[in-house]
């Protein structure tokens, strides 16, 4: 009988009854009944283009914030009913989602911006940017520009190479598109003096020059040994001649009548000394060409191409 008790909550609870309650003389506590209940934060502030999920505001409630679809999320997503009553951190917004597409053959940072973001394009080697090179997310979630293109580079026609041929291997929509290569390659009788295979490049240039196809000839000889003549082929038995220059560097080639074969050189060329390369070949085997019934009859055939 006549003591005192003092109640009090925990941090985050709020006292309901009554905060001092008596003992009486008839052995009952005075005042109403004790209760420490949850402190609750009242509604969270609503969010525009968006939506909050979760209805415990009570002490350590927690609840979610939410975009809607094309808006994107910018603060915490999540507040939670701290001790004083009041809700954690600030209400987040909603802004309308810039979406991206990344240009064909071309790079971009991210693919989703966020209000004002500034985003900027660059295309890959051997492209070109025709267009704007960078755009900012407007608040109706449109760019400022439009998408640019990455055009491929083209070079110009190498050319064709005097007493040579050319295979061109292009790589895109254009004959000397980036990246194709162009390989050339010499006509009998001639080498080829450089690179044999050329590649488009990204800034549109050729990496390497035009070759060229040289006589093989002029490697063994100068130009004045132009004037030097062989003397007239010696013709074996059976055989016939085709060519009838005898310059230096001339080729004449030797070849049989009949069933007969050629044993040795089936060409020779006029050398610098006015002489034929290699030794005269001859006719071998049996000719039914010129059949005869008279003994030590020889015909001989001399042709002059």
């Amino acid at each position: 009988y006549g003591a005192t008790a003092i109640f009090s909550c925990n941090t985050g609870y709020t006292l309901v009854g009554s905060r001092v309650r008596e003992c009486m003389s008839n052995g009952l506590w005075s005042g109403a009944e004790v209760q420490c209940l949850a402190g609750h934060c009242g509604t969270p502030e609503p969010i525009v283009n968006g939506q909050i999920i979760g209805e415990n505001y009570n002490y350590r409630g927690s609840v979610v914030y939410q975009c809607n679809p094309g808006f994107r999320l910018i603060g915490v997503s999540v507040r939670i009913c701290e001790q004083d009553h009041r809700w954690s951190g600030k209400t987040p917004v909603c802004v309308r989602k810039c979406c991206l597409s990344t240009p064909a053959n071309g790079v971009t940072q991210g693919t989703q911006f966020n209000l004002n973001d500034i985003v900027r394009f660059a295309c890959n080697p051997g492209y070109v940017l025709q267009g704007a090179i960078k755009s900012h997310c407007q608040p109706n979630g449109q760019w400022s520009n439009a998408l640019p293109k990455c055009k491929i580079v083209n070079c110009t026609d190498p050319g064709h190479v005097e007493n040579g041929v050319r295979q061109v291997l292009p790589s895109g929509p254009h004959r000397y598109s980036f990246q194709t290569t162009v390989s050339y390659s010499c006509n009998p009788g001639y080498y080829l003096l450089g690179t044999s295979t050329l590649s488009c490049q990204g800034d549109g240039t050729w990496d390497r020059s035009l070759p060229r196809c040289l006589c093989k000839f002029a490697l063994f000889f100068p130009l004045s040994a132009a004037v030097v003549l062989c003397d007239r082929p010696s013709m074996p038995p059976y055989a016939q001649i085709s060519g009838d220059r005898r310059t230096v560097g001339s080729v004449i080639r030797f070849s049989c009548i009949g069933q007969r074969s050629i044993v040795g050189n089936t060409t020779r060329m006029c050398q610098l000394d006015g002489q034929w390369s290699g030794s005269l070949p001859h006719c071998s085997g049996t000719s039914n060409l010129f059949p005869t019934q008279h003994a030590h009859l020889y015909v001989f055939i001399v042709i002059f191409i």
